[in-house]
């Protein structure tokens, strides 16, 4: 969560205490209000009305965010899928991503369970771009427009994001993260594969 939002990207507040020898991660509900009331919140199952991963995308998730007015937030939405490409987080599925309704308008809930390294699978639980749910940078690139976003802005957004993501087992330290944590996912971040079909930005 710290190095996502170091990313640039709006995650749910959280703090990492030790508590007899042990990190407990918690992590501020988002769907309060100031006086502990709830905010109406809606999956991305709810959002595209759909049951299984398999049946919806990100790109869905743009043209639903669209609809709702918020155009503003294509930008933030396409950040997140890069995120969790560069970090191999492949359980991103429908329960993983939702809007909230605050100030009388729908927009992004705060990102949240963003763990690299996480789900079984080869591919990511939703489609990416033109090379389905293939994580990699070219396919996360594929399909730019359909966040509102020129070749040339995504692309910058996928450098600057890589610039801060080669720096990110200090950011993870200065969170408090241990050594051994670090090193069980260092396969996970930036690994090979992510760069398969854009091999220009590997030594970026």
């Amino acid at each position: 969560m710290r190095l996502a939002n170091a990313c640039g990207i709006n995650v749910a507040q959280t703090e990492l205490l030790a508590i007899k020898q042990q990190n407990i991660l918690l992590v501020r509900r988002f769907d309060r209000d100031e006086l502990n009331q709830s905010l109406a919140y809606l999956s991305l199952a709810s959002v595209c009305s759909v049951r299984n991963s398999s049946d919806a995308s990100y790109l869905d998730f743009a043209d639903e965010l669209q609809r709702r007015g918020c155009q503003e937030q294509l930008t933030e939405l396409f950040k997140r899928m890069l995120f969790n490409v560069l970090v191999s987080n492949k359980d991103d599925h429908l329960l993983n991503h939702g809007i909230i309704y605050v100030n009388h308008k729908w927009s992004l809930s705060p990102a949240f369970d963003l763990v690299a390294g996480e789900g079984q699978s080869k591919e990511h639980s939703l489609t990416i771009g033109a090379f389905g749910k293939l994580g990699t940078l070219g396919n996360v690139l594929s399909k730019a427009s359909a966040f509102n976003l020129s070749a040339e802005n995504a692309l910058l957004i996928v450098k600057n994001m890589l610039n801060t993501m080669r720096g990110w087992q200090p950011i993870l330290r200065n969170a408090g993260i241990s050594e051994h944590t670090i090193k069980s996912v260092n396969w996970a971040i930036l690994h090979d594969d992510i760069f398969k079909d854009a091999e220009f930005l590997k030594e970026f």
